[in-house]
Parts: structure tokens; C-alpha cells; sequence
């Protein structure tokens, strides 16, 4: 009986698959998958023979799904055919560009569609046929090869470390295993201090004391970059040797800097679970350590499994609550402590979902700052307060100033004073209407890049604010060579205040040191009137804390100012 072709259909319209699934169903193993996403999981897991592929769908559509397959090894020989409507040839045109065999369109003419998949496989299938007849069997091997090793270290490449991993569980199911993955921390800078052929060197170091640990144990790979991964039987080895000098092997190499690991480790426990997959699990387990310098190995964990899942749904429903408004701004207002009138405000982001409520800002923003997406949360929080301050111009109201956001990811977009003048002439503002706070803590990530981009924002004409001043550990520094008009004392020190003769000394004679720099001083966290009276007797210039108001929605807050 000749056996039977697998056959994914990937479609976000039910109706479509059902339709295809039953043209299809006598002569082929059907798989389904509602968009690009669940498709790319499917391939995972199941070796195809052609996929039908729509174009238009959510979160990962067609085109997008042919650009992944083709840059991939496992997936770009797999034949596809697009799932178009009728008359759509611009887009069938760019799908057999990139690299889709054939095209089908709706509404199905059974007789066509089944023909063309059948033409398909069968051109596939001679192309397949002649290429192996081309290659003699050394070369096959020589091939083999090649693929199967990495070219610098001579271990695994990650497809052999995956094929030789999956079949080593197989052939020992009475063993429990172990996947590590592992890198090194800040590598590009090694290379940077000490130039490429140290890089290599460490390295091939490292692929070699693996190689020495684990042949005939378990299995070793260089699978990208300074990344590696090994599977081994519970018991038999240490991933913390990987740690050490000593245990990686790095001692012979003299250079000045301390080489440091971080390694995310697997317990192999459903073996049904494709090796790439338990990759990702181990590379999960290693970002939860990932900067932390007392704990270097984390553990795979449903817990963090689902944790995680629950953050990249976050992320996915980002954009979307950005559109409809689920995310806004409140606003804190800044108060003049001599006279009490509001100084200016600052914009606070704050989510309420629509099925999950009110979202802590502690959760998304670090989220967003991790993944990368904290730039265009800013973004959008930069043109939240620019259309309130338009309002409040059209209206002619008072301007009070709103301080936004910039974080430390801001500070590498390119042409940032232009984006934040363009947006200004957008609505028709002027540049002090909107002051930029920057945290002081940014100082320490890539202090030459935030000078550059201080400057260019001062040049621009913004007023630049130091946040959260007192937060990290070269607070001083930052002020002597950050050129900001106001610096915000971070809440800590005022929670202080009123029992620790400590933290009054210090804030009083910052606050003198401030003046003598002529630079505004914005003391936070103020809930009491100790706390107020103190700051009054400091001469400190203004004050933000729920003593005076918490933060406030945009319409509280032009009733505020204008009343």
C-alpha cells in the first residue's frame, strides 16, 4: 500500500480548511493551523510534503511564513502552494517570487486544485530524484560533513547536534537527560577589547573541553554565535563546570578579563518534544538569570513556561491596545513648593485590559524594556501628552510643561531629537512644553551614546530632567557631566527622611549643592507634611507625592490647572 503524503493546510478561515481538508482528505495525512504561527510549530514537529498556504492572516501571514521557510534548512525545501482570491495576481506574483511553487485561488475548482498538488509533488519529487542521482556517495558524505560540523570549533552545528540528540533519547529510554544551553556574557565586547582571534580562541576552548567531557556521554553543539548546548545523562556531568575556569578550560588563555557564563538547563522529561524545542526551553530558563551575577544557571519550569507565555501575549496584544486606547496616560502633577502652584506634570503610562483590568505598570513596562518593544510604548506615551497639550493650547489654557519618559533603548534611535521635534511641529507646540526625564541609571549602560544624545536633545531646545537621581551607584558623576536644568531625587530618600539623620544630611546638602550648580531639585514620594515642612526648611524647589495629588486622568488635570 503506497504509503500517504502529509499535507499542512494553513488558513485562518474554518470554512477554507474544511472545504480543502475535504478535496484532500482521501489521498493525504491532513494537518491544519489557523495562522502562520501555529504553522511554524506544526513544522516543528511533523515532516511535510506541501503545504497550502493563505496569504492573509493574522499575526503571521503568508508572505512572512515563506520568508521564515526559505531562510530555514529544515523547512526551504518544502513545496508550497498560496491560497489566493481570484484576481489577486499582485500577490501571487510576489508569493512565486519568494519562493511558493504554485498558486490556487477561491472559489475551488476541485478538479484544478487537486491537479496542481499532484504537479507539484510530482515536480518535487523528479527534482529530489535528480539531485541524488548527481551526487555519488562521497560527496554525500563530505556534504554530510560539512553540515553536520561546525566550521571554526569542529563540534555539532545545531541541525547535527538536534538529529544526533534525538536519536541518542530514542536509543536509551531507561536514562534520564539533561539539554544545556549556555553563553557568554557581553562576548561582543571580548571581541571588541581583544579583537576576533581571542574570540575564536575562546571558543574553540570551550567546543574542545566539551568535546573532552562528553564524547561517547552524551552530545555537544555550537549551535549560533558564542552559544552552545549539550545533552548528557543525569548524573554523569556538571553544568557549573562550564562556570569555572578551570572547569571550561579558559585558564589557558591569558587575558585580563573575566569571562562569565550563563547557562539555562532542560530536564528531559517528554520525549516526544522535538530537540529544537527543548533548545528553547533551556534558552528560556537561561534569560531568567540572564545579568545576574549570583545566580548563572537557571531551570526549565512549566511555571516559567507559562509565565512567559503569558508575557509574549502581553506583547502580542501590545499594538492592539495601543490602537483602541486601552493604554493612556495619567498625569502627576509637579507642584512649586514655595507657593504651591502646579510646576508641570509628569505622563504616566497605565493599562487596563479588556479582559485582564488594570495591568501594573511593574509588569508590562519591564516586560516591554526586555523584549524591545519599550520604544514604541514611549512613542505612543510622547504623542498621548503632545495631543493633551494641543487641547490645552486650542483651549487657552495655561501650558503647564508634562515631563515624558526617555528610555535607555530611546537612546539609540536614530535621529531621536528629530522624532521628538517632528512630533512637536506635528501639534503645533513649542519644545518647553514637553521635558524629557531620562533615568540616571541610563548613565551607566553606554554613557558615551547618552552624552550624544543629551546634547543633540538640548540643542533641539528640550529641557532635560535626571530621574530617579540617588537610584544607582555613580549619581555624582552623572550629574557632573550631564548637562540636565533639573534633577528628580529619587523617592527612597524621602521615605527616610523623617527618621534617618543620614538621609537628612544627605538631602540637605544636596540640595545646597544643587542650587550652587544653579539646577532645579524635584523631590519625590512626598506623602506628609514632615515631609513637606522638611523640604521647605531645605529650600528645595518643588515636590511630587500623593501629599498633594495623586496621579490624575488628562481631563482632572486641565480642570486642575485651568480652575
Amino acid at each position: 500500500m503506497e504509503e500517504r503524503m502529509n499535507l499542512l493546510i494553513v488558513d485562518d478561515s474554518k470554512t477554507n480548511r474544511a472545504v480543502l481538508k475535504g478535496i484532500f482528505q482521501d489521498k493525504y495525512n491532513i494537518y491544519e493551523a489557523e495562522d502562520g504561527l501555529v504553522a511554524i510549530e506544526v513544522l516543528k514537529s511533523q515532516l511535510m510534503n506541501v503545504i497550502i498556504l493563505d496569504l492573509n492572516m493574522p499575526h503571521m501571514d503568508g508572505f512572512e511564513v515563506i520568508a521564515y521557510m526559505k531562510k530555514s534548512p529544515h523547512f526551504n525545501s518544502i513545496p508550497i502552494i498560496v491560497n489566493t482570491q481570484y484576481g489577486q495576481e499582485e500577490n501571487e506574483l510576489k508569493a512565486l517570487s519568494m519562493g511558493a511553487m504554485d498558486f490556487i485561488s477561491k472559489p475551488y475548482n476541485v478538479e484544478i486544485v487537486q491537479h496542481r498538488v499532484q504537479n507539484v509533488l510530482a515536480r518535487d519529487q523528479y527534482e529530489r530524484q535528480q539531485i541524488e542521482i548527481e551526487m555519488d556517495k562521497k560527496l554525500i558524505q563530505k556534504m554530510k560533513t560539512i553540515i553536520e560540523k561546525d566550521a571554526l570549533t569542529g563540534i555539532y552545528t545545531r541541525e547535527a547536534f538536534c538529529n544526533y540528540t534525538t536519536k541518542m533519547l530514542e536509543d536509551n529510554p531507561d536514562k534520564d537527560y539533561l539539554l544545556a544551553r549556555f553563553d557568554i556574557s557581553h562576548f561582543k565586547v571580548i571581541n571588541d577589547l581583544f579583537g576576533s582571534l581571542i574570540g575564536d580562541q575562546i571558543l574553540k576552548v570551550i567546543a574542545a573541553k566539551l568535546e573532552a567531557d562528553l564524547k561517547g556521554i552524551g552530545t555537544y553543539g555550537r549551535i549560533s554565535g558564542d552559544t552552545f548546548v549539550c545533552c548528557y545523562p543525569k548524573g554523569t556531568y556538571d553544568v557549573e563546570r562550564i562556570l569555572t575556569k578551570e572547569g571550561n578550560g579558559l585558564n589557558a588563555i591569558d587575558i585580563v578579563y573575566d569571562v562569565t557564563f550563563y547557562a539555562g538547563v532542560y530536564e528531559v522529561v517528554d520525549r516526544s518534544v522535538p530537540v529544537t524545542l527543548m533548545c528553547d526551553r533551556a534558552d528560556m530558563a537561561l534569560q531568567t538569570v540572564k545579568g545576574n551575577y549570583l545566580t548563572r544557571i537557571g531551570y526549565y519550569t512549566e511555571s516559567l513556561r507559562e509565565k512567559l507565555l503569558e508575557e509574549q501575549e502581553l506583547l502580542n496584544d501590545l499594538q492592539r491596545a495601543m490602537d483602541e486606547k486601552e493604554i493612556c496616560i495619567l498625569l502627576q502633577p509637579i507642584y512649586n513648593i514655595r507657593n504651591d502652584e502646579i510646576a508641570s506634570a509628569e505622563a504616566l503610562v497605565r493599562w487596563n485590559h479588556k479582559t485582564k483590568g488594570m495591568i501594573s505598570p511593574g509588569i508590562f513596562i519591564p516586560l516591554c524594556e526586555k523584549n524591545g518593544y519599550i520604544t514604541k510604548l514611549d512613542c505612543y506615551v510622547w504623542e498621548l501628552a503632545c495631543q493633551m497639550l494641543q487641547k490645552e493650547v486650542q483651549a487657552g489654557h495655561k501650558i503647564i510643561p508634562i515631563s515624558v519618559n526617555i528610555s535607555r533603548n530611546d537612546l539609540f534611535v536614530p535621529d531621536l531629537a528629530q522624532t521628538l521635534i517632528d512630533l512637536i511641529n506635528k501639534y503645533g507646540l513649542e519644545t518647553y512644553m514637553l521635558k524629557l526625564e531620562i533615568t540616571e541609571t541610563a548613565y551607566t549602560a553606554d554613557r558615551a551614546q547618552l552624552m550624544k544624545a543629551v546634547e543633540k536633545l538640548k540643542e533641539a531646545g528640550f529641557t532635560v530632567v535626571m530621574d530617579d537621581f540617588g537610584n544607582g551607584y555613580s549619581s555624582l558623576n552623572a550629574l557632573k557631566e550631564m548637562p540636565v536644568e533639573i534633577v528628580k531625587v529619587d523617592m527612597s530618600f524621602t521615605e527616610d527622611i523623617e527618621r534617618s539623620e543620614k538621609s537628612n544630611i544627605i538631602m540637605s546638602n544636596f540640595i545646597r549643592m544643587a542650587k550652587e550648580l544653579g539646577i532645579i531639585i524635584v523631590v519625590e514620594g512626598v506623602e506628609t507634611q514632615e515631609q513637606l515642612e522638611f523640604l521647605r526648611r531645605m529650600d528645595c524647589d518643588q515636590i511630587q507625592g500623593f501629599f498633594y495629588s495623586k496621579p490624575v486622568s488628562v481631563e482632572d488635570f486641565s480642570k486642575m490647572t485651568v480652575n
